[in-house]
């Protein structure tokens, strides 16, 4: 990432997985919480489209806790789309059930989205 200060450790995880159809799941994007707020997130999940359009992937899925409105906002803004809730599908470590959102991206749909979330830059054109 640019402009980041030389003691920076690195406080995120990605994990994910290849569909069938070219679709992924972008399972899981975690970002510590005494570091949220700083955009390292946005870039993650920026870096997870630029990926998938040069893998020639069609489709992005972000599975997203319905309580969690900033990750929301941010894949929303994005490009992401609702396409389902799961209610009641997790439970937290206090056994507390919660909703889960699965948001969508259609990769081919929404390239021109990308030039305003500065995507587009990435591929240097």
């Amino acid at each position: 990432m640019a402009d980041t200060p030389p003691d920076f450790t690195p406080v995120t995880l990605i994990t994910g997985f290849l569909g069938s159809g070219k679709t992924t799941l972008l399972q899981r994007l975690l970002v510590d919480p005494a570091h949220r707020g700083q955009g390292i997130g946005r870039q993650l999940a920026r870096a997870a489209l630029v990926q998938a359009l040069e893998l020639g992937l069609s489709k992005i899925i972000v599975e997203v806790v319905a309580d969690q409105q900033p990750a929301i906002n941010m894949f929303t803004a994005l490009g992401f789309d609702p396409e389902a809730l799961l209610r009641s599908h997790i439970r937290d470590r206090n056994g507390d059930f919660h909703d889960l959102i699965i948001l969508a991206h259609m990769v081919d749909e929404n390239w021109q989205a990308f030039g305003a979330t500065g995507i587009d830059d990435e591929f240097g054109d």
